[in-house]
């Protein structure tokens, strides 16, 4: 009886040394070892931060790398240095392996955008131009009082419906007249 229990002892551990090779042989056979020389382009992958828009889009459209930056040093095995511009001087110089990604130049893939100038709390002023349209929502117990404004940031305009409140507290030169 002891020896049987040995017996399917030996067999369980040779079976898991069988299957263990056998992931360990998928995962190498998938597996692309990442290295970069000095000198080569790459982006890094950008994690969008929740409830801010970047270049007025929502989380979904944010592009997920930012522009190709040159390597200037192998910090460690999977970290690299990349020389950032000024505007970034926030950010670490090193980035580890897993963000990092290779670029490879294609026209079709560059996007043109206009600077902006974010503030320290990571937001950008939103300009309003005009008042369109007035319009009262009744609801159970109140009614509240709605402005259609056309609002202004950098290059982009937009048409929205806003609470009169808010846009009374946050531009008060629509209302003077």
């Amino acid at each position: 009886m002891v020896q049987e229990a040995t017996d399917k002892i030996w067999l369980i551990q040779d079976r898991l040394l069988i299957s263990q090779s056998q992931q360990k042989s998928y995962t190498n056979h998938r597996h692309q070892d990442l290295e970069f020389e000095v000198g080569d382009h790459v982006v890094f992958r950008v994690s969008p931060i929740k409830g801010i828009m970047r270049f007025g889009k929502n989380d979904k459209l944010n592009s997920r790398y930012i522009r190709p930056y040159e390597i200037l040093k192998r910090v460690d095995a999977v970290a690299y240095r990349l020389a950032l511009p000024p505007d970034l001087s926030s950010i670490h110089l090193v980035f580890h392996l897993s963000i990092i990604c290779k670029y490879n130049p294609n026209p079709t893939h560059v996007l043109h955008h206009e600077e902006i100038q974010v503030g320290d709390d990571l937001l950008y002023k939103e300009v309003s131009i005009e008042i369109l349209d007035r319009q009262i929502k009744q609801l159970r117990t109140k009614d509240v009082a709605l402005v259609n404004v056309l609002l202004h940031n950098h290059s982009n305009e937009k048409v929205t419906w806003k609470a009169e409140d808010e846009i009374c507290m946050k531009y008060m030169h629509l209302f003077q007249n």
